[in-house]
């Protein structure tokens, strides 16, 4: 036969637990200097590609379909990412400096290349969509992790 069972009216107490309103590991500044460089080090790559993208749709437009772009000038749009690509190589430096301006400029730079290669994305789709991932990758890490940049 099994023994009833019986609660206690009196709640359990333990006198150094506290009490989190956050669930999950606290942020650190090596999580965020982490973040950080690897955040600088995306953007450097993607501003490296928004160069050879711009400088290849300025010289070889074969490489492109036009047709299947939402914005049809190449030569513009070939402008837009080589202009972007380079303020993108300049700010990577801020961001490996860890100034709080290279995160507010790499969060505008990274959200304006997403927007950009997202209107081309029929002109060269595998392409467009890695950069498309790594600015998303740049924004979050950025974004989340501001701890690194004060």
């Amino acid at each position: 036969m099994s023994q009833p069972v019986t609660q206690s009216s009196k709640p359990v107490l333990v006198p150094d637990a506290q009490v989190s309103k956050d669930i999950g590991p606290t942020p650190t500044a090596a999580v965020g200097a982490g973040w950080a460089m690897f955040a600088g080090v995306l953007f450097l790559v993607a501003g490296v590609w928004n160069v050879i993208g711009g400088w290849a749709a300025l010289v070889r437009k074969e490489y492109f379909d036009q047709a299947s772009m939402l914005y049809h000038d190449l030569q513009v749009v070939g402008w837009v990412w080589l202009g972007i690509g380079v303020i993108q190589v300049l700010t990577s430096y801020l961001l490996f400096a860890r100034l709080p301006s290279g995160r507010v400029v790499g969060i505008t730079l990274a959200a304006l290349s997403m927007l950009v290669w997202f209107f081309t994305i029929g002109a060269y789709p595998i392409w467009a969509m890695m950069v498309v991932a790594i600015d998303a990758l740049i924004i979050y890490g950025l974004a989340a992790h501001r701890e690194a940049f004060e």
